[in-house]
């Protein structure tokens, strides 16, 4: 019989620029998305997103997808599930 993979995904959203209207409120912040149900809010720029994406790799994730518009990336992660 053969076994398939399983794997846990994970989505990252991040805004680095402020909309129009929130130029004055805006911090740069991104969101991690779990399969579980789980969000994590986390403020930073592209410094953070680089060391969250450091950790995430020694931990086994990889990015699969990704997509932008103006000021506004989304990514998808994968990682074999335990």
């Amino acid at each position: 019989m053969t076994r398939m993979t399983r794997y846990e995904h994970c989505m990252v959203e991040w805004y680095w620029s402020a909309p129009s209207d929130a130029r004055v409120t805006f911090r740069p912040q991104f969101v991690l998305f779990f399969g579980d149900g789980r969000r994590e809010t986390h403020d930073g720029g592209s410094a953070e997103i680089a060391t969250l994406f450091g950790r995430m790799g020694a931990e086994g994730w990889r990015v699969t997808t990704s997509t932008n518009a103006a000021n506004w990336v989304l990514w998808t992660l994968e990682r074999v599930a335990a």
